[in-house]
């Protein structure tokens, strides 16, 4: 998050894009969502976590260069919610902050790989990162 439209190639572009359908693919695969419907303050606490991420992404504060404060916003949703519904609130919140024009179009994938899964695998289970199978972490 926080990259300008001019510093990725058409190829990079491209390769994020489709990362990007890969993760969320995976995102929306590990959800439960007949607990998700089910459960109305579990439906609560994934939007409002999202619009409260789409808020403090918008201040694009930082607490030492490099270490900004959405890095612990998502880190927080993560641990609440667990990886999928926090790769998806990531999503909605990014979703705000390129409506309010803090994050280009073009730079949306890149935004959601560094903003929301990354940051959401490390915290979820680093050992995750090379393996991608939920269930065995279950």
């Amino acid at each position: 998050m926080g990259m300008t439209e001019n510093l990725l190639s058409t190829t990079q572009w491209v390769i994020t894009a489709l990362l990007f359908a890969v993760i969320l693919l995976a995102a929306v695969r590990s959800v439960d969502w007949h607990k998700l419907r089910q459960d109305t303050s579990l439906q609560h606490t994934f939007f409002g976590a999202a619009v409260a991420l789409g808020f403090l992404w918008q201040l694009r504060a930082g607490i030492s260069p490099g270490l900004s404060i959405h890095v612990f916003g998502i880190t927080l949703v993560t641990l609440m919610l667990g990886w999928g519904l926090a790769v998806l609130a990531g999503l909605l919140a990014l979703v705000i902050t390129v409506i309010t024009g803090r994050e280009p179009l073009m730079m949306f994938a890149e935004g959601f790989a560094n903003g929301a899964f990354v940051t959401g695998m490390m915290v979820f289970n680093p050992d995750r990162l090379t393996t991608l199978d939920q269930r065995r972490y279950r």
